[in-house]
């Protein structure tokens, strides 16, 4: 489906939206908003503003992703700023989007894009950006108000504006550390620590590192931790998520990377992973702290929607090689037996990054943890037992000392009978006469220490 076009309007012409033409949506022509284009649905102007005469609104019949754009000019390696007014009308969501392009005019493939936060509500909303940085190489962005809908549904925006804007300031962040409850209560999660044998993730602001500053890295990144059955209620597909890890010792850009369900596939959005660094790659709904490195398919969903009871992952690089792939539940194709389905809420996780790919190297975690080292519930402890001997009996010389799992004069090896002695109570004076008497000399030996 081709964009439709819409006649030109000069940016600022109505005296708001900053680089934006139009962006107050109050120039119309033929029921329609100057300056804009749409991709799917209808678009409209309305009266039902959230400031001044006209809004503009999308009209879908279907679950389709839609959106209303204009590209402008940008400087490479800029920081902007994006805001918008919005509301929804029937089972939707909406966003901004800013995509980033090395053509001056938002032709071509995106380099990068940055989400804001989305609203399901019908009251007006106001949505922003915050302050996002354009990739070296882009000369324009394509803003893109989104319309998520999950079936019939209306998306209305305002006051759209789009503006350079200042570098976010920086600040330092706490490290974790356990503390013990002044109360009873749950034990502190643990805290997280960098992934072993790779170098931690540089500090600041990773959700706005992108794509321009290096090349494809080497095949150093591997599927981390999956999130299959959300918690939220509604369409799982828009909040699963799938976190990378790169293990490798230099950055790696996403572009031209893929992401691939059992049944369909999806190319990753640009966006630099640091060496020993994560990203997660999410449903359109997901939500993270400010710190992840967050990725979102084109239409908003992994694959087609990872399957509850099993499914398979692969990642792919760019050129087609597969550089890791996983099954889970009842899906075998890869791995079989497969790690357990992780229950509604929870999560599988890679054990090693660094080890062999296997079935058991996957195990449910005990927390969630986008964009950071798995945690898994404290393995139970094996205990050693050391090797037993028995000592010369100082009145019999002739006797010497026998190894517990040397065999009895029966032709049996004693060590069986010894764990069903320790678990029936046998005395070591039943013992003896049943194993003969070297062996009830080594056993009293053993109980006399």
């Amino acid at each position: 489906m081709l964009p439709t076009s819409t006649p030109t309007a000069r940016p600022g012409s109505s005296g708001f939206g900053g680089l934006l033409a139009n962006g107050d949506f109050e120039q119309v022509s033929g029921g329609r908003p100057i300056g804009w284009a749409k991709f799917g649905g209808e678009m409209s102007s309305t009266s039902a503003s959230s400031r001044g005469t006209y809004a503009a609104c999308l009209d879908s019949d279907t679950a389709s992703t839609k959106w209303i754009h204009q590209a402008v000019e940008v400087d490479g390696g800029g920081w902007y700023a994006a805001s918008v007014e919005a509301r929804v009308d029937g089972p939707a969501a909406a966003s901004i989007r800013v995509s980033w392009y090395a053509s001056p005019d938002g032709s071509g493939t995106s380099m990068a894009q940055h989400d804001s936060a989305e609203t399901t509500s019908s009251a007006w909303t106001s949505l922003a950006t915050g302050p996002v940085r354009a990739p070296d190489a882009a000369r324009s962005a394509r803003v893109r108000l989104m319309l998520w809908p999950a079936g019939p549904s209306t998306g209305c925006f305002d006051d759209a504006l789009f503006v350079a804007a200042e570098p976010p300031v920086e600040t330092p962040t706490p490290l974790l550390s356990a503390t013990a409850a002044s109360t009873p209560g749950p034990s502190p999660a643990p805290a997280r620590t960098p992934v072993t044998g790779a170098a931690p993730p540089p500090a600041g602001p990773l959700r706005q590192l992108v794509a321009g500053a290096v090349t494809p890295g080497p095949a150093t990144l591997r599927l981390s931790e999956v999130l299959s059955d959300p918690p939220q209620s509604g369409r799982d597909a828009a909040f699963e998520w799938v976190e990378l890890v790169n293990t490798g010792t230099e950055p790696v850009d996403l572009t031209g990377w893929v992401i691939e369900d059992g049944s369909a596939r999806d190319p990753l959005p640009a966006a630099i992973v640091p060496p020993g660094g994560y990203v997660v790659i999410a449903g359109k709904s997901a939500s993270f702290p400010p710190d992840v490195i967050v990725v979102t398919p084109a239409d908003g969903d992994i694959g087609n929607g990872l399957g509850n009871t099993g499914d398979r992952l692969r990642l792919i690089a760019p050129g087609g090689t597969v550089v890791d792939e996983m099954t889970y539940g009842d899906n075998t194709s890869v791995f079989d037996p497969a790690p357990p389905a992780p229950p509604a809420g929870r999560t599988i996780g890679l054990l090693d990054p660094l080890a062999d790919p296997g079935g058991d190297s996957w195990a449910l975690t005990l927390t969630t943890t986008p964009g950071a080292p798995n945690v898994f519930p404290p393995r139970a402890q094996e205990t050693e037992i050391p090797a037993l001997t028995s000592t010369p009996n100082a009145s019999d010389p002739e006797t010497p000392a026998v190894p517990l799992s040397e065999e009895s004069s029966g032709g049996g090896s004693v060590a069986p009978w010894m764990v069903l002695g320790g678990i029936l109570g046998i005395s070591a004076g039943m013992a003896g006469a049943a194993f003969g008497p070297r062996v009830r000399r080594a056993i009293e030996a053993r109980r006399a220490r």
